[in-house]
């Protein structure tokens, strides 16, 4: 019989949400009183027994379900904007191309390579 409690305390723990009681500096489990403070940005959460290789994700899911965030789902939404912002670069990428753009053609634009006695002095341009 005990060592039936023992396996179950240990891949079932206690997880509770700790809460800041009203006017105090307390902090409580949130399911024993009702006159408490949630903050909307800090989670405190109390975790009552060790994390083994079997009890890993339990802890986990009861994480993310007390904090309301899960990371996969935040990181598939971060993925599709990456990818939504990339379909509009390859857009934007692709409608700069297609423009025509005229070039002036009365510019001499050789490629010439010019030697020391023909090129001009940029110190004479400023006098």
């Amino acid at each position: 019989m005990s060592v039936g409690v023992v396996i179950l305390r240990i891949q079932w723990p206690k997880i509770h949400s700790i809460e800041q009681i009203q006017n105090t500096e307390i902090y409580r489990n949130s399911r024993d009183y009702t006159n408490y403070t949630e903050h909307d940005k800090i989670k405190i959460i109390r975790y009552e027994g060790n994390i083994f290789y079997f009890c890993a994700e339990y802890f986990r899911e009861t994480v993310y379900l007390q904090t309301g965030i899960n990371p996969f789902d935040l990181n598939l939404k971060l993925n599709r904007c990456l990818n939504r912002i990339k379909r509009i670069e390859n857009i934007l990428r692709l409608s700069s191309q297609s423009m025509d753009i005229e070039i002036d053609k009365s510019d001499d634009h050789s490629n010439e390579i010019k030697s020391m006695e023909e090129t001009p002095d940029p110190l004479e341009a400023c006098s």
